[in-house]
């Protein structure tokens, strides 16, 4: 399954890098974090690997984040692993305007074994509902901040 989604962010392109890789705030715009643990590497950067876990719909799910490129300011992509279910997020961010980037975030998700083959049964539209909350939940968090200001 893929897809892709896109928002529009009322924050200069630098300013949204800034906040997207500020790993000390990842929880104030990703609510159903629990947790995050830095299994190897350095945070954000390419190889680096975290274990993160998420409370969603009353569910403990782990998953592991392996950052596979990191080629900022244009693109960031990861892949999230989980039991079953493998998301490869590449994320791009576009300065439409001195004031305004727009983050497009392209997912590609592959199911395997026998949790996979029921989650591949869920339909595309609940997928693609998380995503577009995170990117809203993030938009908020983004322009709630002051302008050219990351803390």
């Amino acid at each position: 399954m893929q897809f892709a989604l896109s928002i529009t962010i009322k924050r200069p392109r630098q300013q949204v890098l800034d906040l997207f890789d500020d790993h000390d705030r990842v929880k104030e715009w990703q609510p159903n974090l629990v947790s995050r643990t830095l299994i190897s590497g350095q945070l954000g950067q390419v190889g680096c690997k975290t274990q993160m876990v998420f409370n969603t719909f009353g569910q403990r799910i782990e998953m592991t984040e392996t950052v596979i490129t990191r080629d900022l300011p244009d693109e960031f992509k990861a892949e999230y692993a989980s039991n079953g279910v493998l998301n490869t997020a590449r994320n791009i961010f576009i300065a439409d305007t001195p004031d305004t980037c727009r983050w497009i975030s392209e997912n590609t998700f592959t199911f395997s074994g026998l949790r996979g083959i029921a989650l591949k049964r869920v339909p595309e539209s609940l997928y693609k509902g998380q995503t577009r909350t995170l990117m809203i939940n993030f938009k908020r968090f983004a322009e709630r901040e002051p302008q050219n200001s990351t803390k």
